[in-house]
């Protein structure tokens, strides 16, 4: 089992690699202050900025848990250009990427729907499900299911 500074990194270059390969020119700052991968458009001039977490699973029988910490004031405070957040999860070999603009993760925090803070972090327990009824489906509890975030690139089309 790789180590968690290997999982990361993993799911992260993932990530970038899937940008790259839509078209999206992607880099790594040079100094890490929060945001894990700049992505940006070179035809329109538009960019984004990246928070990754990338967890490993925990099997159950139809499923996969998931859990990932983030800093609460990454959360809360709104940047420009704004932090987009991608839960990334290793899934039956491959990637499956939950892909959150910080502004929609904050609406389901402060409505209560998803996680729990733990001190200056929020912890967020997700569940993908590979069999069964909700087969392909990404759930944080019995009540939201987050499926329409996943590998949602709504906003990155392919170049």
């Amino acid at each position: 089992m790789p180590s968690k500074q290997h999982t990361g990194s993993a799911g992260q270059l993932a990530l970038m690699s899937e940008f790259a390969y839509r078209g999206y020119n992607v880099s790594i700052p040079e100094i890490d202050q929060g945001d894990d991968a700049w992505v940006m458009n070179h035809q329109n001039g538009h960019a984004w900025r990246f928070q990754v977490k990338t967890s490993r699973p925990t099997k159950q029988k139809n499923s996969a848990r998931f859990q990932f910490n983030i800093k609460l004031s990454q959360i809360q405070n709104a940047l420009q250009p704004d932090v987009v957040f991608a839960l990334v999860m290793r899934v039956n070999k491959g990637w499956k990427y939950l892909i959150v603009h910080r502004p929609v993760l904050n609406n389901y925090l402060q409505a209560g729907q998803l996680g729990k803070q733990s001190g200056a972090n929020y912890v967020i327990a997700l569940t993908y499900f590979s069999a069964g009824a909700k087969a392909g489906q990404v759930w944080a509890s019995r009540t939201l299911n987050l499926s329409h975030h996943l590998n949602d690139w709504g906003t990155w089309p392919v170049v």
